[in-house]
């Protein structure tokens, strides 16, 4: 972070932060994700960075997004909606339901919101905060899965896919696998 009487710049090397930001024009606020930027004045919002990829998720006001790397200008992205932006340019922008956005955000409250997700997202959301990993059969993939979480319910979460798709749980030391 680096922050000056002139601007208050934050670089998010990877995963995923939300912030929420005072009203200063004199101090624009810019969160640099790689070669993605988003800058803001008075918003609130939420930053994923995952591969050459960022994912903003704007709540409140309207943030700038652009790539350094990308010819095209910046884009106004605002409340309600998320845009995904990779590092050589390409934006994709879409309006998201609160039910969606409650989803997507339900990480500050150290949850996990599954609607409809495929197994194999549903582990990587939960082997993104925890240490054990789980790994999925690739027969087992595709299988749709509900419900809500915590992110440390890695038993429940497994036990409860296992019901859900036919499958069966096994126990390693750093490992759960969910198999056919």
């Amino acid at each position: 972070a680096a922050f000056s009487s002139s601007r208050r710049d934050i670089e998010l090397s990877h995963g995923e932060a939300w912030f929420k930001v005072a009203k200063n024009k004199a101090r624009p606020f810019t969160v640099a994700a790689g070669k993605v930027h988003v800058q803001a004045v008075g918003t609130e919002f939420n930053v994923r960075r995952y591969g050459a990829y960022s994912e903003v998720i704007v709540t409140e006001g309207v943030v700038k997004i652009w790539s350094a790397a990308a010819a095209n200008g910046p884009l106004m992205v605002q409340a309600g909606s998320r845009a995904r932006i990779g590092e050589f340019g390409g934006v994709e922008v879409d309006e998201l339901s609160a039910a969606s956005m409650d989803q997507q955000l339900a990480w500050r409250e150290g949850r996990i919101i599954l609607d409809d997700m495929a197994l194999s997202a549903a582990a990587a959301e939960f082997n993104r905060y925890n240490k054990v990993k789980l790994e999925i059969d690739p027969a087992l993939a595709d299988q749709r899965v509900v419900g809500w979480f915590r992110f440390d319910e890695l038993d429940e979460f497994a036990n409860a896919s296992a019901t859900l798709t036919g499958g069966r749980v096994e126990r390693g030391k750093r490992i759960i696998r969910i198999i056919r």
